[in-house]
């Protein structure tokens, strides 16, 4: 089993060895994990290479199955470069019927692309009990006035590839 941890960072030569390292081996797993960095490089490639899987949880008011986008439960633009909290008391809100959502509630992860022979799933901090939501938006929030916070806020805490305007 070869499990590359932290795909965009780790050395170019030694990757390219490691399919070899599997040739004996009767499994052949080959697992690759990290953040994005940049969009279509590294674990991002590999995920858009991937059958695309999501969390999806359902809202216990209205039904409604979703997968948690910070742009869509959290925040709300009301101008440019300016966001607002959708719920003052940071709590995930339904994009359906507007009610707050259990964040860590059950839920199923769901392939976009199920034919695609290669497994992979996207994780955010949304999904993490060890992560308020304050501690997201504040990190957010930071972004809005320095281009390696909100790098660091994409990659890290949303686990999606960024590329900074410019």
């Amino acid at each position: 089993m070869v499990i590359v941890d932290e795909l965009d960072n780790a050395n170019s030569k030694n990757l390219a060895y490691a399919p070899d390292r599997l040739k004996a081996s009767e499994y052949k797993y080959y697992w690759q994990v990290g953040n994005p960095t940049i969009p279509k490089l590294g674990i991002d490639r590999a995920y858009l290479e991937s059958d695309q899987k999501v969390w999806k949880i359902k809202c216990d008011s209205c039904g409604f199955w979703q997968v948690l986008d910070f742009f869509k439960n959290v925040v709300r633009q009301v101008d440019e470069n300016v966001w607002e909290l959708i719920d003052q008391d940071y709590n995930i809100i339904c994009n359906n019927c507007f009610t707050p959502l259990d964040r860590l509630a059950d839920g199923e992860w769901v392939a976009r692309y199920p034919d695609r022979e290669i497994s992979g799933y996207h994780i955010s901090q949304l999904m993490s009990p060890t992560v308020t939501v304050k501690e997201i938006y504040d990190q957010f929030v930071r972004g809005l006035s320095n281009a390696s916070a909100m790098q660091v806020f994409y990659n890290s805490y949303l686990g999606l590839a960024y590329e900074a305007v410019g």
